[in-house]
């Protein structure tokens, strides 16, 4: 009898243990039909807010052109739209947007105009022109030709160091080891990666400077310049303006703007200027560039989104450069 009753025991033990096995699968293989559920569920949102994003960017581009047909992109601080968050009801989603100029800024890609052998691919010599934009913003000028030379040393084809510059040799020692791209920069993001360009360094250049996917440099709008940006006229000006003269200069320009360029060479700080050290021809009340950036609100979430757009004269509104997401 006590043996019967043992294998009964014994039994009912197995069953149990292949039930609590089963269950546990169960529960398992529920968890996994979710969280792919989840993830799909995810994915398709993730997608379907890209959509409405790319429908961001094709409204951009249509305020952007009837900015420019009401304005000709003489645009000033009191430009309508200019600063305004406007929203776009999308039925499921919400889109979030606002229009600013984009046109002020050093070009870092300019560089490599400047390191090309033909000098006059770079009539305004960006190189001179971005070492006294650095000392202008207040680095030290030892800083400011390090900074230099690693930059061009990056985006040039040559694997030989400037002076106070860093080619393959010196970032293959890092941990981990990588290489110069030897080519123009893709993004700002891109200056962690050269010696350098500390946080520090990114943070104090950031307003005056911009990386585009062309090598030139853009005429600066004068009319919509800040004092922030007032670096931008002294790197223009081969030194012959100072920091406080060009925010001087800023500080007394006339309500609505400087109507043309030739009021604006007409000022006084701009006439003691001597002709040599004049660059007018980057000069202008027209701006180039406008930014779009906003987030799209879909399905309890958000994506942001950052729209670089040309508006050049004589060409077609397009857009140049985008972000989608987390930069």
């Amino acid at each position: 009898m006590m043996e019967r009753r043992s294998e009964q025991g014994a039994a009912l033990l197995s069953v149990l243990l292949i039930v609590s096995a089963m269950t546990v699968a169960a529960i398992v293989a529920v968890d996994a039909v979710s969280r792919s559920v989840s993830l799909a569920k995810s994915a398709q949102s993730r997608s379907q807010g890209y959509w409405y994003a790319r429908s961001a960017e094709a409204i951009a581009v249509t305020a952007v052109e009837e900015l420019e047909a009401l304005t000709a992109m003489n645009l000033t601080p009191e430009t309508p739209r200019l600063g305004e968050i406007v929203t776009f009801d999308a039925g499921t989603a919400l889109i979030e947007a606002r229009l600013s100029d984009a046109t002020n800024c050093f070009n870092l890609n300019g560089l490599a105009a400047s390191l090309n052998e033909d000098a006059e691919s770079d009539p305004s010599n960006s190189v001179d022109a971005y070492r006294r934009l650095l000392e202008s913003v207040g680095i030290f000028e030892s800083d400011a030709d390090l900074l230099v030379d690693t930059l061009a040393d990056w985006i040039d084809r040559d694997r030989q160091p400037r002076t106070r510059g860093a080619e393959d040799g010196y970032y293959v020692s890092q941990t981990p080891p990588y290489r110069t791209s030897g080519t123009i920069l893709e993004n700002r993001r891109e200056l962690r990666a050269i010696m350098g360009y500390t946080a520090e360094v990114r943070a104090i250049i950031a307003p005056v400077t911009c990386v585009r996917p062309e090598t030139d440099q853009s005429s600066l709008n004068v009319n919509m310049l800040t004092e922030e940006q007032a670096p931008l006229l002294v790197a223009l000006y081969s030194g012959g303006l100072d920091t406080e003269d060009a925010q001087r200069l800023l500080f007394r320009r006339p309500q609505g703007g400087w109507p043309d360029i030739e009021s604006f060479k007409a000022e006084p700080l701009i006439q003691q200027i001597a002709p040599d050290n004049r660059n007018d021809t980057l000069i202008d009340v027209r701006s180039q560039f406008v930014r779009v950036d906003g987030f799209v609100s879909h399905d309890g979430g958000q994506l942001p989104f950052e729209i670089l757009i040309a508006a050049k004269p004589n060409e077609p509104v397009r857009v140049i450069w985008r972000r989608y997401g987390d930069p």
